[in-house]
């Protein structure tokens, strides 16, 4: 059975910068087990893009709070996408 891959986009001023200069995107990546060569694939079919580079970085979780109440933040990947020159992602414009 395929596992389902799940792309949240990060856009912020850094992100949307990243994308009109280096044309790089930036995603949340789950589950996070999930590996380069499956990003790429996943982004080319379905934004229809030349993917040329992925670079992913892990994050643990972690608890957040300073009073009683603590949270705990999920561990999840980041994936930083640079496409091909010409190709462009809708979503971050």
């Amino acid at each position: 059975m395929a596992e389902i891959i799940k792309l949240i986009p990060i856009i912020s001023e850094k992100t949307r910068a990243l994308a009109n200069l280096q044309n790089t995107y930036v995603f949340k990546v789950f589950p996070p087990n999930i590996n380069k060569t499956q990003i790429k694939q996943f982004i080319e079919e379905k934004f229809k893009v030349k993917v040329v580079k992925v670079r992913t970085i892990n994050y643990q979780k972690r608890k957040r709070g300073r009073t009683r109440i603590i949270n705990i933040r999920p561990k999840f990947k980041k994936a930083y996408v640079k496409l091909a020159p010409n190709y462009s992602i809708s979503i971050f414009e």
